[in-house]
């Protein structure tokens, strides 16, 4: 694994049949000046159109209604650059993560890591795309055995895929304890006995032991309700955020500046439920700029210019 600048890439979702891939941020996915066609070279992850919908009981002898949590997200990754994914608690950031890391599989879509299929792939080789995939989950306490000291939890992904040495495996524990900033004497204490950081950095460690060409941090990780709505570069997206969402996120940010701080952007209600999403686009019924147009037709994603992509009827109007 490469280290990168963070970097905000690009993420995008339609419903076309035959969707057009966006440019894609700085690196990530970029168009030949020669020919308009986009380049793939060193893609470790591709995703197109994933989708995961949770069957939920409605009660007995009724039928089962389906959670939308993922409604066809597309995006690709190049090696030693990194994608951020930015919303709202439940908006399915962490359901895309699991699709991702192969914890759970997709109701539907396409995932290629590192050039494989993942879906026609056999059990040999998901066993070693998961070694290539790690994740640093969301609560690091909740993630790791309350009964195993630290050492034992970072040497335990090189038990179970590689034959090293018992000394060898503590040598690279040790070694990588260092490298989060963990002291040797850490090596033989229980999770319980860390701070809330020393956890995550112990969560971060045991994610790298296994030399992963790519990693998932859940809650470090714009989406809206399981779809993407706008997608550019980082500076564009500060100095210029095109969606009432991204808008609403960014004025959500503390500010030091008492002018900035008269003029945020406060959403009202509360985020829909993926059992009954509302029609048209999704983020209507919070938005301050909806029309009635609306509530009745999804809008894709599309480009506005300089990398930016934007999943709005009004984008041009409320630039």
């Amino acid at each position: 694994m490469s280290e990168s600048n963070t970097t905000p890439a690009s993420v995008r979702t339609d419903r076309a049949p035959a969707p057009v891939r966006p440019e894609l941020v700085e690196g990530l996915v970029q168009a030949d000046a020669s020919t308009g066609s986009a380049r793939t070279e060193g893609v470790v992850l591709d995703a197109q159109s994933l989708t995961k919908h949770y069957p939920v009981s409605q009660g007995f002898m009724k039928p089962k209604a389906l959670a939308r949590a993922l409604d066809g997200v597309s995006f690709m990754l190049q090696a030693g650059k990194t994608l951020a994914v930015v919303g709202e608690s439940g908006c399915g950031k962490s359901t895309l993560a699991r699709q991702i890391t192969m914890i759970e599989t997709p109701t539907s879509g396409h995932l290629h890591l590192t050039g494989v299929d993942v879906a026609h792939a056999d059990a040999a080789t998901k066993k070693r795309l998961r070694q290539e995939v790690q994740m640093v989950f969301q609560n690091p306490f909740g993630s790791l055995n309350p009964r195993k000291k630290i050492g034992q939890a970072l040497e335990e992904p090189l038990v179970i895929n590689t034959t090293l040495s018992k000394a060898d495996r503590e040598d690279k524990s040790r070694a990588m304890m260092a490298r989060v900033g963990l002291r040797p004497e850490h090596h033989q204490r229980y999770p319980h006995m860390f701070s809330g950081g020393q956890r995550q950095r112990v969560a971060i460690a045991r994610a790298l032991m296994l030399q992963p060409k790519i990693v998932v941090a859940d809650e470090v990780l714009v989406m809206y309700l399981g779809k993407v709505v706008e997608s550019a570069p980082k500076r564009q997206l500060f100095i210029a955020p095109r969606h009432p969402y991204t808008r609403a996120l960014l004025a959500s940010t503390p500010r030091i500046d008492k002018a900035a701080r008269q003029t945020r952007l406060v959403l009202s209600g509360e985020l829909p439920s993926p059992l009954n999403p509302p029609s048209g686009c999704a983020f209507h019924k919070r938005c301050p700029h909806a029309v009635a147009h609306c509530s009745v037709e999804v809008p894709l994603l599309e480009d506005v210019g300089g990398g930016q992509w934007v999943a709005c009827h009004r984008k041009h109007e409320i630039a």
